[in-house]
């Protein structure tokens, strides 16, 4: 006990200045610790909310109501592995330990602070192993525990907190040095722990640990005592790291899965990163003036001051081979930082192959998984503060006690200047968890099932950090590298399918028993309410799902429908709008062309009540592109468009430029006179393709202009085509009649970008015999005309291309129906011409 209470006394400085230190670069994390009326988190990244998630489940691990590897709290009722899953234990820990003395959003704040006061100490430790000056050894831990990497990231202690590296080579080296097998076995045991921390940091230590040992048997490779003590840090190292590991290897379509993901890319990469702290209010200015705008996400950046203390370090080391085994280390790391080819200034120059190329090939469980690969700066940061720490006692060899302390606190000042990067908080308002209190007055509290959208990935993260409030199971989940296999069940519903894709999910007549097959699908297993959160992106692409489901709570935040009253949307009217045209067009599948894009929809209105009056007019609704008209019979016969700011004129010019249009009513409420002057008023530009839906409640009616045959928009079989920029090509119609061809195009999806169409005719010898070119258009039909009177006998070959006008790119894409791929031309039809 003396002995500790003598050590504490030396490192008291270390006590009282890092705390301080900390506080002023989280400013105001530690306000927040104690602020109880606002829901303030250090970090505005959205794997912020994951956390919360973790450490209530971690909770549940130590209540027995869950297993490490597996859950079925998310995408129930299936489940997902969480064998990848970055669970950082410590973090979790101590998060979910805190929550029992202190509010969630406190504890989260004090959880970081905690653990950057422990990651600075670890790395303390080490350096006074090395460097006997306390002073010299606090500036190096802030080097190492201080910077971006880990004050920055607060919403990754799988990478920040990194403890276990510097106390694992700590006890790695001194076992060694002194021949002690116990430190030998503390070494691997942090080694093999850091798996339940990170298993990023576990490769850097691996490389670190492996490049140490391999350096201290240079001059102990005759000793048996020194490979015995390294096998048996190897095998307890092995054995801690295999609880860990065994499941994802175990798991091999989630591991390939897992590799594959951010395949063939690189991220945070650039090379400029190691120089600019974009970030610093200081000389974030100056850096945004030398380099360029604010481009770089840079928590990697090494600092100038502790740049030229590695130089002054490796010129003054007093043993060379020790200098050049840090320097290595270092470069190393920051080499593989770089990624597989180097990037500068967001240039990315492809012809320099730098080691990470070799490392994916040759090592791949290893190195592919770091495709963001700011995650090596973990390994370079001791080499680092090592270097630094050297170039520093160069400094101040010749001064002495108070000067000496006085001198290495100006640098540190310095270095926290350097370092210091804004908290951007995330801030969650009182009223965004309303509707958490809703839920729990709900009876029967067990049963609850959640079906959250908008669905996706990152909008998941969210909704973790709900579950871990309320603690109901759903649908969707975002576990780290989400096994491919835990959509199963979502791909297999109509309803959920269509709303991971962000696209309505809407009672159509042609899918009518499937919409219904899949809600009782979703109530048998347990669903029991969809809660439509808005201000998410995607909100408004399935919204629509809910058009005549009454919600039984709603608020600014959040729309909940019980998926028993979503049987109501399978009765009574049809209601169209314009961005539902994808849907219905899958749901009545090939056999109708119904473009998703520039399709005019006509619904005609039955009188409706007004209070006790029942209006007399019936009304007419023009829903196309983003607007929606409404269309009113005149005296005189003709019809009357107005917008909500007033008349628009004359209807028919409206409804005329499309070529297509589908009319809309429900046979049950519209008096057939009605119904009858306005299809007369369509015939009179239009002529009918007949109805594609007709039931009690709901008809759809195909109208398109009279050049068009109605083959093109009711085809018997599907000859569309897919082009990979989301053009689409429902449908083609070829007609000769003598020396004229006809070409007719259905379009399912306009692009967004100037494009066009090249048809080439090209004879026996395969020379271009004739050639024509249009725009594609924000019309969905196009015509084409070509004239063959001037072309010999023979046989001939039409092929298609489409290109970008601007860039005068070709576009490759599928055949819808067999699936077979082209690059560039596309064969529409042989020719002979006798």
């Amino acid at each position: 006990m003396k002995l500790i209470i003598r050590y504490l006394r030396e490192q008291f400085h270390f006590f009282v200045i890092v705390p301080v230190f900390i506080v002023v670069m989280t400013w105001p994390t530690a306000y927040y610790v104690f602020e109880t009326e606002t829901f303030w988190l250090a970090g505005s990244d959205i794997d912020t909310h994951m956390l919360f998630w973790d450490a209530w489940y971690f909770k549940r691990l130590l209540a027995g109501q869950a297993d490490y590897f597996f859950t079925d709290l998310l995408f129930y009722p299936e489940g997902a592995s969480l064998a990848f899953h970055n669970f950082s234990l410590p973090h979790m820990a101590l998060f979910a330990g805190l929550q029992t003395v202190m509010p969630a959003p406190n504890a989260y704040n004090l959880t970081f602070l905690i653990l950057v006061f422990l990651t600075i100490l670890s790395g303390y430790i080490y350096l006074r192993y090395g460097f006997q000056d306390k002073w010299i050894c606090l500036f190096g831990a802030f080097v190492f525990g201080g910077c971006g990497t880990v004050l920055s990231r607060q919403a990754h202690p799988h990478v920040w907190f990194i403890a276990t590296l510097p106390l694992s080579l700590y006890f790695m080296q001194r076992g060694i040095k002194e021949e002690r097998a116990r430190f030998m076995l503390v070494a691997g045991a942090l080694l093999g722990f850091t798996a339940f921390i990170g298993m990023y940091t576990v490769v850097c230590m691996l490389i670190t640990l492996g490049f140490c040992a391999l350096y201290m048997a240079l001059s102990r490779w005759r000793n048996r005592r020194f490979w015995r003590n390294l096998l048996l840090f190897s095998i307890v190292a092995g054995a801690v790291l295999l609880l860990r590991v065994y499941p994802m290897l175990a798991d091999s379509a989630g591991l390939s899965d897992a590799l594959g993901k951010g395949a063939g890319r690189d991220f945070h990469n650039d090379l400029i990163a190691y120089f600019a702290n974009y970030a610093n209010p200081l000389t974030g200015p100056a850096f945004e003036a030398a380099f360029g705008p604010n481009r770089l996400y840079s928590p990697t950046y090494l600092g100038y001051l502790p740049i030229i203390l590695v130089i002054l370090g490796l010129a003054a080391w007093r043993s060379r081979r020790d200098a050049i085994f840090w320097l290595l280390l270092l470069l190393m790391f920051l080499l593989l930082r770089l990624g597989a080819t180097l990037t500068v200034g967001g240039v990315e120059y492809k012809s320099v192959l730098l080691p990470k190329t070799i490392l994916n090939e040759a090592l791949p469980y290893l190195f592919k998984p770091f495709w963001d690969t700011q995650n090596f700066q973990v390994g370079a940061l001791l080499p680092l503060a090592v270097l630094s720490c050297a170039g520093l006692t160069r400094i101040l060899q010749s001064l002495r006690g108070r000067r000496r302390a006085f001198a290495a606190l100006v640098l540190l000042v310095a270095l926290g200047l350097e370092y210091y990067r804004a908290v951007e908080p995330t801030v969650i308002p009182e009223a965004q968890l309303k509707f958490l209190d809703w839920l729990s007055s709900e009876p029967k509290q067990e049963s609850i099932r959640l079906i959250n959208l908008p669905m996706g990935g990152q909008v998941s993260k969210y909704y973790g950090f709900y579950q871990s409030f309320n603690g109901y199971p759903h649908v969707e989940g975002r576990p780290t590298r989400t096994p491919a296999a835990a959509f199963n069940y979502i791909s297999s519903n109509l309803l959920l399918s269509r709303w991971r894709r962000s696209r309505s999910a809407q009672c159509f007549p042609g899918v009518k028993k499937e919409y219904l097959s899949s809600l009782n699908q979703l109530i048998n297993d347990g669903f029991t309410h969809v809660v439509a959160h808005r201000r998410i992106e995607a909100d408004n692409a399935i919204r629509y799902s809910f058009l005549n489901t009454p919600s039984a709570y709603e608020d600014e935040h959040v729309a909940i429908h019980r998926t028993e009253d979503m049987r109501q949307n399978c009765e009574g009217t049809l209601l169209l709008r314009s961005e539902t045209a994808r849907q219905l067009s899958d749901a009545l599948g090939p056999g109708v062309i119904i473009p998703e894009t520039g399709l005019t929809l006509l619904w005609l209105h039955a009188p409706r009540k007004a209070g006790d009056i029942i209006e007399s007019e019936y009304r007419a609704t023009l829903h196309h592109a983003e607007h929606t008209i409404r269309i009113a019979g005149e005296a005189d016969g003709g019809f009357q468009a107005y917008g909500s700011g007033g008349p628009l004129g004359d209807a028919d010019e409206i409804i005329n430029w499309r070529g297509l249009l589908l009319l809309a009513y429900d046979p049950s409420l519209i008096e057939r006179p009605v119904l009858e002057s306005h299809r007369a008023w369509i015939a009179a530009e239009f002529k009918s393709c007949g109805r594609v839906t007709d039931d009690e409640f709901s008809v759809l009616e195909y109208f398109v202009k009279p050049v068009f045959p109605c083959e093109l928009v009711r085809p018997d079989d599907s000859v569309g085509v897919n082009y990979e920029n989301d053009l689409e090509l429902g449908h083609y119609v070829q007609e000769r009649v003598g020396d004229k061809l006809d070409f007719y195009f259905a379009w399912r999806q306009l692009p967004t970008d100037l494009h066009a169409v090249s048809l080439q005719l090209f004879d026996e010898d395969n020379a271009k015999a004739l050639g024509e070119d249009f725009v594609i258009g924000e019309v969905p039909l196009a015509h084409q005309r070509m004239d063959l009177s001037a072309l010999a006998p023979g046989e001939y070959v039409l092929k298609m291309i489409v290109y970008n006008v601007e860039t005068g790119a070709s576009l490759p894409g599928r055949t819808a129906v067999s699936g077979r791929r082209f690059k560039r031309e596309l064969e529409l039809t042989r020719l002979t011409l006798d």
